[in-house]
């Protein structure tokens, strides 16, 4: 199973609406109880974003910093906790953050999302331009079986470099 995670990856497929594929959970059927394993790492690169040209339609470097903390449990179960922001070197981008939680069921039936999955920031008013917020349960073939709190961004069809290239529309 894999879940939604991020919106600007550095050689992430995108999966819709600016989010990607990140994480899998352990195989289902391990030894149920026990505490889990708690890898945290914390990470920081600049790259050539692909994703703002493909959206804008411009070059720009952008710096990625993403902290995760995974913990996985013997019987499968697994929780990712990710935050990140992309800051390009164009002030004309907006900047991305998240603050979010993904819950993987043991048995793989379904992956609940909680918190911040996107926020879009205008880099030069420090307006929100975008913020998904609240939980959605998706299903093993990512279909939304259930949502709380705002999802326009995730849920609609929105023209996504209106939010991400405020400055260049």
């Amino acid at each position: 199973m894999e879940t939604l995670v991020r919106a600007r990856p550095a050689g992430a497929v995108v999966l819709t609406a600016g989010f990607v594929l990140l994480a899998a959970p352990a195989p289902a059927g391990a030894a149920g109880g026990g505490r889990p394993e708690v890898p945290r790492t914390t990470t920081t690169e600049t790259f050539a974003d692909d994703f703002t040209r493909d959206v804008c339609g411009i070059d720009v470097m952008t710096t990625l910093t993403e902290r995760l903390v995974i913990q996985t449990w013997p019987d499968g179960r697994e929780h990712v906790h990710a935050s990140w922001s992309y800051v390009s070197d164009d002030p004309r981008v907006s900047i991305e953050i998240a603050h979010r939680s993904d819950f993987y069921s043991a048995d793989g039936t379904t992956t609940t999302i909680t918190g911040i999955p996107l926020r879009l920031i205008d880099p030069v008013t420090g307006r929100t331009l975008a913020k998904d917020s609240g939980r959605l349960v998706l299903a093993p073939d990512n279909t939304v079986l259930s949502v709380s709190g705002p999802h326009e961004f995730f849920l609609g069809d929105e023209d996504p470099a209106e939010f991400y290239c405020p400055s260049l529309a």
